[in-house]
């Protein structure tokens, strides 16, 4: 007695065409909601050389090695917080020769809570 072969069995197979749809669908939409805004910022002025150079405003240079320099001596974060805590309200912060973006940043991080109203600045140019 002879037996009927079967007809080979298709296997069944993952089709990923609409999974790879579904996943760019998804990308897509991820990236419309995502904000890519600051999360942190500060609202600073620039400030103008008259700024710098009134009585009013206190000028604090920010030295490369984690120091300031207030009214042309070197001062700790301390000092720094204590003068500005004092008065006057407007600081002009000026980074030093060789500082880093970053270092700028976080002395504007430090010295934001003594309330003053910070302005960045630069270093007035040799003639």
């Amino acid at each position: 007695m002879r037996l009927a072969a079967r007809p080979p069995r298709r296997r069944n197979t993952i089709v990923l065409t609409s999974l790879v749809d579904v996943m760019f669908v998804l990308l897509f939409f991820f990236m419309l909601v995502s904000n890519y805004g600051d999360w942190r910022s500060w609202s600073l002025a620039l400030s103008n050389p008259v700024d710098a150079a009134s009585g009013e405003s206190l000028v604090i240079e920010v030295l490369g090695d984690g120091r300031y320099r207030l009214a042309g001596q070197s001062a700790s974060v301390g000092e720094v917080d204590a003068a500005l805590r004092r008065g006057p309200v407007r600081a002009v912060l000026v980074p030093g020769a060789g500082v880093s973006l970053q270092q700028v940043v976080d002395a504007l991080d430090t010295l934001k809570p003594s309330g003053a109203e910070l302005t960045l600045g630069r270093a007035a140019e040799a003639p």
